[in-house]
């Protein structure tokens, strides 16, 4: 291994590790790195890819065990933490319409125009005036 590039060595790892999610019972469309490097909103994730939807509206579907509902938001925000060639590091910001959600962990987002995505979002804290969740990406490209 010691002659294998980074890159390599860690899309081997993230593979490893999706494997060893499937092997213990959590689907792959429930698996974060699944989620986070497959594609998505019709292509590949990329920083370019979500600032062209800025603004636009998405769906978060929340599924719990006696019910399925829908919760509107709005990207607000894209941070760029850091963009090479090789590597784009980024986060999205959401703005949800319902006061009451707070997700934590793996959700079916959808676009109108664009199909839909697994996302891992963590909500944001009580200091902001709304309901705000956070997107985090570090994607080899």
């Amino acid at each position: 291994m010691n002659n294998l590039p980074r890159r390599t060595v860690l899309k081997m790892l993230a593979t490893a590790i999706a494997a060893g999610f499937a092997g213990v019972g959590i689907s792959a469309t429930q698996n974060v790195l699944v989620a986070a490097t497959g594609a998505g909103f019709g292509k590949r994730f990329s920083y370019s890819t979500f600032a062209s939807m800025m603004g636009e509206t998405f769906t978060l579907v929340m599924v719990e065990p006696q019910r399925k509902y829908r919760v509107r938001m709005q990207l607000v925000e894209i941070n760029s933490v850091f963009l090479s060639p090789e590597n784009d590091q980024f986060n999205l910001v959401f703005k949800l319409a319902n006061s009451i959600t707070k997700p934590d962990g793996v959700y079916r987002v959808l676009h109108a125009t664009r199909g839909s995505a697994n996302l891992f979002l963590q909500p944001m804290g009580n200091e902001l005036d709304g309901n705000y969740c956070i997107a985090n990406f570090n994607l080899l490209t």
